[in-house]
């Protein structure tokens, strides 16, 4: 067993934006299209049950070691998520 703490999420000073190319899920992390090149991802500050498909547009607010921290930009336009 390993006792290292995992990274602390460093979130970015102006959110960007990715598209997914992997679905997530709020227990299933997948992969975004950013910056020219494919990384693991998870949702981040979500509170509602959701499933971010391929192709949907993404803000991307930070990372966890190499893992992009999201939201789906489509729930913000809606007023259901909490920005951080």
């Amino acid at each position: 067993m390993s006792n290292r703490t995992p990274p602390a999420a460093e979130l970015l000073t102006r959110p960007d934006v990715g598209v997914v190319v992997k679905t997530i899920t709020p227990t299933q992390r997948g992969r975004v299209q950013y910056q020219a090149t494919s990384w693991p991802a998870c949702l981040y500050g979500v509170t509602t049950s959701i499933t971010v498909e391929p192709d949907q547009p993404v803000k991307i607010l930070g990372r966890r070691g190499l893992t992009l921290l999201i939201q789906p930009l489509a729930l913000e336009k809606e007023g259901e998520l909490p920005l951080p």
